[in-house]
């Protein structure tokens, strides 16, 4: 990313055109009031009562990077009190490097990006003691082990109470029912694979953007609203760190799944009364319709989308950032099950060792106690490294294509935003 130039003037050249304020931009434009002219967005805003506090949910995203730059400098838009990036753990390294581009940016106008986090994604999804999913695509597994002998139970059969009954039969019995063979006496002494014909391709249930995104972000909204917020030693493995998961046996002792190892739990209280803040999403017009709404945020956060107010599409904000001397790309997950075939690509020719850890965290990813079925990074439900090798070849033979024929680009996928999911599910 190139360094920052000053424009030449205050936005003034970012005001919304003549076609988009007649409601050229969106069907939906006409009915969401008057539309803002050059200069500050006020008009709709100042009706509502004045916030005690503005953040942004920053993605270091394209729209969320351009709104973040407006709302520092205050001209086109009110000036911002704070961003808020909610860190999975597993960013690539050029978010991460704009993100810290952003912070100094920040701290030039007085504005603190706050990186909050509840913990690392990728490390939770594969610890057996906690609870933590990823959308991943599944396959039922192709194998499975059936009993094809059986045998004599050792925990129980070789010292049965006998009983002579009166016809001079034996009739074997134990002092309670046994764990192993449940009151059989047999036990599977010799096991075989069979083809599985049940079962079909799927996809494991969503909860990444509420746990590790969308909660992270109310939580340090009450922080900076004045919410109490305090350490408390953990009950759950008497501050050791680590306890046994009783659900899961064969796991052994592991890091506590409550504290994450800590021994202590950080807990936030409620936000004060009377107090909220107007919380900026870095949605553009073109994603009004399926994915502005103001419905589930908490009651200290009034949600406000400053770029539908601006009629701002993401060819907008890429222009504003062009002529700023910024640039921005998607943000998302390295190992996102969402991603499209050209970003890991990307991914796998732009840095190679970064493909090779998601590589090898999806071969890692395969199993789970307790699942059934084969969990894949990639929606071809093969591994990773072969699914994109295949993408490859795929993707070099449409471009010999697309110069002889003149095909049009295909649809290029969204960015993942804290408050909208990149599959289009609502978040």
């Amino acid at each position: 990313m190139s360094a920052p130039q000053e424009p030449p003037a205050a936005s003034a050249g970012y005001a919304p055109q003549a076609s988009e304020a007649s409601g050229a931009g969106s069907s939906s434009a006409a009915g969401r009031g008057k539309l803002p002219a050059a200069g500050k967005v006020n008009e709709e805003a100042s009706a509502m009562p004045a916030p005690d506090l503005r953040t942004l949910a920053l993605g270091a995203g394209r729209q969320s990077t351009a709104l973040f730059i407006l709302g520092c400098e205050g001209v086109v838009l009110p000036k911002i009190d704070a961003a808020i990036f909610a860190d999975t753990q597993w960013e690539p390294k050029h978010v991460m490097t704009h993100l810290a581009n952003l912070q100094q940016f920040g701290e030039e106008h007085g504005v603190t990006v706050h990186l909050a986090s509840k913990g690392s994604l990728p490390r939770d999804v594969l610890d057996r003691q906690v609870f933590a999913t990823l959308p991943a695509w599944t396959k039922p597994k192709p194998w499975e082990l059936v009993p094809a002998e059986y045998g004599p139970c050792p925990a129980c059969a070789t010292t049965p109470i006998v009983y002579e009954l009166a016809d001079g039969q034996l009739w074997y019995d134990a002092a309670e029912t046994c764990a192993d063979c449940e009151g059989t006496r047999l036990v599977p002494v010799r096991w075989e694979k069979r083809l599985r014909r049940k079962g079909r391709p799927g996809r494991i249930k969503r909860q990444c953007t509420a746990k590790y995104k969308i909660e992270v972000l109310d939580q340090q909204v009450r922080i900076l609203l004045g919410a109490e917020a305090w350490d408390e030693p953990c009950r759950y493995c008497d501050t050791t760190g680590k306890r046994v998961a009783p659900w899961d046996p064969d796991a052994g002792v592991g890091a506590c799944s409550i504290c994450r190892g800590t021994g202590s739990r950080r807990r936030v209280g409620p936000a004060p009364k009377d107090v909220f803040s107007e919380h900026w999403v870095g949605f553009s017009l073109d994603e009004e319709l399926d994915r502005v709404t103001t419905a589930g945020f908490p009651r200290y956060e009034q949600p406000r989308f400053p770029l539908c107010e601006l009629r701002w599409t993401v060819d907008d904000c890429n222009k504003f950032l062009a002529e700023r001397g910024w640039s921005a790309e998607k943000s998302a997950c390295k190992g996102c099950p969402f991603h499209e075939d050209d970003i890991w690509i990307d991914m796998k020719q732009r840095d190679p060792d970064e493909f090779a850890e998601v590589v090898a965290y999806d071969a890692a990813f395969r199993e789970a106690p307790g699942l059934d079925v084969q969990r894949f990074l990639h929606e071809s439900r093969e591994p990773l490294d072969v699914a994109v090798g295949k993408a490859e070849k795929a993707a070099s033979a449409r471009g010999v294509q697309d110069w002889l024929w003149g095909t049009k680009p295909r649809k290029q996928p969204r960015g993942c935003s804290p408050y909208g999911c990149r599959s289009g599910e609502a978040a």
